[in-house]
């Protein structure tokens, strides 16, 4: 079985995003990329190249380093929210 790379997981999610959201809302203008975006279209463009790119750095960045500071952080967090949401 070949390997697959780890950064090419999130081309995925973006090369089925709008014929997803096509037939979710049942409209085939959203079955393609639309020539001329609206403004709402133009954020979800926006928001689909701006996740990839966080998505594919942050997965090479996870296959060079470890994450245990990153968990004692977000149970200390969790830990600081639990207290703070018990008292109010």
């Amino acid at each position: 079985m070949p390997r697959r790379s780890i950064v090419a997981a999130p081309c995925v999610p973006l090369l089925t995003f709008w014929p997803s959201l096509g037939a979710v809302t049942g409209n085939k203008r959203y079955a393609a990329m639309p020539d001329v975006p609206t403004l709402k279209e133009a954020g979800l463009n926006v928001s689909a190249i701006v996740g990839y790119v966080t998505i594919k750095y942050f997965l090479r960045f996870l296959a060079r380093h470890r994450l245990d500071v990153f968990a004692w952080y977000r149970l200390a967090l969790a830990a600081l929210t639990v207290v703070w949401l018990w008292r109010h």
